[in-house]
């Protein structure tokens, strides 16, 4: 799913020369210093007020990129979903993304022939992996890199804990937690990247029986 965002750039207008030009947007964790959005500027606008400015800035992220058109690729019966759609992404990904295919798995190894004509590199990806099972799914992350599978097997980064972060964990963000009938805050559902990872989370302080 395309994102965008929006920020403003403050400081004195002469600084603002370069900032005109750049096409290209990186957004750094400043904690972690992982890729946080990768995009293209689609409006910059300066800002004027009393004492302070700014230049506004309006940006679509990468997965943009994934709606280059491929004008006509046919591909023959035989080769794996994986070679196919490192061949697709080969030619159609650009620059921009990332070249690693790390995270593709092969699902199938013999597909079917497929033509694609003036078809998105994100409805190809659809297609091929309708072709290649029921289970198989892909997204493109922060890094631009393209994970492609069944069943994932990568850990997310951080373990998330809503008391203070240490080493491997993140605090969350706006984290609500309603208090039940007999003031107890004694269970949270997780929904985690699969379902192993999901669950109900249950202070064993407060009791099993409020939750």
């Amino acid at each position: 799913v395309q994102a965008t965002t929006t920020f403003a750039i403050t400081g004195a207008l002469a600084d603002f020369t370069d900032v005109a030009g750049q096409a290209l947007v990186d957004i750094y964790d400043h904690v972690s210093d992982s890729p946080a959005f990768r995009g293209f500027i689609d409006s910059h606008e300066p800002v004027l007020l009393p004492g302070l400015n700014q230049i506004g800035i309006s940006a679509s992220d990468h997965t943009s990129l994934l709606d280059n058109v491929i004008p006509l690729e046919p591909r023959p019966a035989g080769e794996s979903d994986a070679a196919r759609i490192g061949y697709l992404w080969g030619l159609y990904s650009g620059s921009f993304l990332n070249a690693s295919l790390a995270y593709v798995q092969q699902i199938k190894a013999s597909m079917p022939a497929q033509q694609f004509a003036s078809v998105s590199l994100r409805q190809a990806l659809d297609m091929i992996a309708a072709q290649a099972s029921t289970s198989a799914v892909w997204y493109l992350d922060r890094a631009g890199r393209l994970h492609y599978f069944a069943s994932e097997s990568n850990d997310a980064p951080y373990d998330v804990t809503s008391d203070t972060p240490g080493g491997g964990e993140i605090a969350s963000m706006n984290l609500n937690i309603d208090w039940d009938s007999k003031s107890y805050k004694s269970a949270v559902y997780v929904r985690g990247k699969t379902d192993a990872g999901s669950g109900w989370v249950i202070s064993s302080a407060a009791g099993l029986n409020h939750h």
